[in-house]
């Protein structure tokens, strides 16, 4: 046993379960020959010639006995050594003990397939959200398109920021004519270009929040240290994810799986306050997540953070 690698244990012992369910060469694989005369087609074989397999090494809507099988091994092999063996996350170094099979394995919910039956229709009733002209034309325009964009630069109108963030209820409802309250933005990316010079403009908009203590602190540090405050928010994003999770999780599942815990929750900043080094933390008020859609494919979203969700109620 001691000579055996994982990967000999994971396939004999996959091997071993699929041929108890029942799977046999010559019911499910046949004598295939390419279409020839005499040929035996297995129900497997009959199967992959007819539709078309995943290049993605996922599960194929429409798949053989054999791969049915096989992911019924893979699971039953993941449980087992879950009951006894620690968990490492896939991007970490992270270490614990399952109680909870959902945090090695994604299935997809099928109350989360049902809300997307008529989700193309949706998207077509849903309006751009735009409150005001991200991206403003000039008054004249020269010849030239360098000067163009030197003058668009120099020159166009900068737009309201506030109410992206906090639009009206009127631009709203160009999205949901349902909502008649008024609400904050706390995730948004939107990028528009320019017809006549062809400048794009992007606005991006994240979301955190700290004490009131400390947040003259980092109001503070976002002017003196800007670069890296914005380095650190814009490219590793202050949203937060699920911890040790498979690497997808429908919306359905996070709100009816209370139990989940949240990853990257806070994020620390070092500073210098009265000549000795001090220590504060911001909340992302963002959750992001991942999850992979029967119909749809993958698919991002975006929620409010577990800890944005207690401090607004």
């Amino acid at each position: 046993m001691e000579s055996i690698t994982p990967n000999q244990l994971a396939l004999s012992a996959s091997v071993r379960y699929i041929k108890d369910l029942g799977w046999n060469e010559k019911q499910f694989y046949g004598i295939p020959n390419g279409g020839e005369e005499g040929e035996l087609l297995g129900a497997d074989i009959a199967i992959i010639r007819q539709y078309l397999s995943d290049t993605y090494r996922g599960r194929n809507i429409i798949a053989s006995f054999a791969e049915k099988y096989f992911w019924c091994a893979t699971h039953e092999l993941m449980g087992y050594f879950s009951d006894l063996l620690e968990y490492r996350e896939p991007f970490g170094s992270n270490k614990f003990k399952i109680d909870d099979y959902s945090s090695i394995i994604y299935i997809s919910n099928p109350a989360q397939e049902l809300l997307e039956e008529n989700r193309d229709n949706t998207n077509e009733l849903i309006g751009w959200f735009l409150p005001n002209d991200l991206c403003p034309k000039l008054e004249t325009y020269e010849s030239d398109k360098k000067r163009n964009i030197t003058k668009w630069i120099n020159e166009a109108n900068i737009p309201s920021f506030s109410s992206w963030v906090l639009p009206s209820i009127e631009n709203i409802k160009t999205i949901n004519n349902n909502l008649d309250d008024l609400w904050i933005c706390l995730y948004n990316f939107t990028s528009l270009t320019e017809n006549e010079t062809d400048v794009q403009s992007s606005l991006w908009i994240s979301s955190c929040f700290t004490t009131d203590n400390e947040f003259n602190f980092f109001k503070e540090e976002c002017t003196s240290r800007v670069l890296e405050i914005d380095s650190l928010l814009y490219k590793g994003g202050t949203y937060c994810t699920i911890e040790g999770h498979e690497f997808y999780s429908s919306p359905v599942d996070l709100l009816w799986i209370p139990w989940k815990i949240e990853s990257g929750n806070q994020i620390d900043f070092w500073t210098i306050y009265e000549g000795k080094p001090f220590k504060y933390t911001i909340y992302p008020a963002v959750f992001e997540g991942m999850y992979d859609s029967v119909k749809y494919g993958e698919s991002a979203y975006y929620l409010p953070s577990k800890k944005c969700v207690i401090c607004a109620t």
